[in-house]
């Protein structure tokens, strides 16, 4: 019976990109049990339901059921949702409204054309195989809706990689790689219609990006810094906030609790770099009286 199910290229592309999330999340999972921070642990569940996309869709192809290959697609909503939440609540600090807005226009366009008898349809690869392609109506609003996903995911690897300082330009730009395999090439390879001539390309695409992303996260931990604690974030922050500072040693607690030295903070939550020097009333009170012993 096994031998007898739609065992072809396109099958075995969308298991292997499902592998390559399920990597992906891994990865991401051991940093968030290093560094406890909530944006690893979403960024885990995304990727999650990334996988069970891929892992569902090749599902419906090997057993060719075209409601599962249909319905499955519906799991990159909330995907998405969460995804918008992720970036826009560390970048920016709060959710935004209006790609919040064209999100669920978009998302409930999809919904409603999937009801349609004829969004998906039967087709033949180039090898002769059998597979479902995404049709009309239906199509056009996917077409949208990936778009959104696939230009969010790639700014937010572009912001890293231009806010990184030059010591971290090479690793960062293994980055912006991930950035271009996961949000460019896979919506390139959708609109086109290459996944008829290549099966399972857009998959393998989102799974590498993933992977090179999560692997980037990995060797770097700064780099995510760098985008989580941007300098308009932190100017927001400061200005919003009250910083508790020891009165004595001057550290600066932070939201968990933990003391810092003031330049460490600063480097940590903004772009500000610190370069050390004497002011006048030091240099005559801690100087001065020094160079006078010396001279008598």
């Amino acid at each position: 019976m096994i031998l007898t199910l739609n065992w072809n290229i396109e099958v075995f592309n969308y298991f292997l990109a499902a592998f390559l999330m399920l990597i992906s999340g891994t990865i991401m999972f051991r940093e968030y049990l290093k560094v406890k921070h909530r944006f690893h642990y979403l960024i885990v569940i995304i990727w999650d339901f990334v996988f069970l996309y891929m892992a569902l869709g090749g599902v419906a192809l090997l057993i060719q059921s075209r409601e599962l290959f249909k319905w499955e697609i519906l799991i990159l909503i909330p995907a998405t949702l969460l995804l918008i939440y992720v970036l826009d609540s560390f970048y920016r600090g709060s959710l935004d409204p209006i790609k919040t807005l064209l999100f669920g226009f978009s998302a409930a366009g999809v919904i409603i054309s999937s009801l349609s008898s004829e969004a998906i349809k039967p087709i033949f690869l180039a090898s002769g195989s059998p597979s479902f392609q995404t049709n009309d109506v239906y199509h056009t609003w996917l077409s949208i809706f990936t778009a959104q996903i696939a230009l969010l995911y790639f700014v937010f690897c572009l912001m890293i990689f231009i806010k990184a300082p030059k010591s971290l330009k090479k690793k960062a730009s293994l980055t912006l790689l991930g950035g271009f395999f996961f949000g460019i090439f896979s919506f390139v390879f959708y609109i086109t219609r290459l996944t008829k001539i290549l099966p399972g390309i857009m998959m393998i695409s989102i799974g590498l990006g993933a992977l090179i992303s999560s692997l980037s996260f990995a060797l770097e931990p700064q780099l995510l810094k760098i985008l989580i604690f941007s300098a308009d974030k932190a100017k927001a922050k400061i200005i919003g906030n009250i910083l508790s500072i020891c009165a004595h040693c001057k550290k600066i607690k932070d939201d968990e609790g933990n003391w810092h030295q003031i330049e460490q903070y600063f480097s940590d939550h903004s772009k500000l770099l610190f370069s050390h020097g004497l002011c006048a009333d030091c240099i005559k009170q801690y100087y001065t009286d020094e160079k006078k012993k010396e001279s008598s």
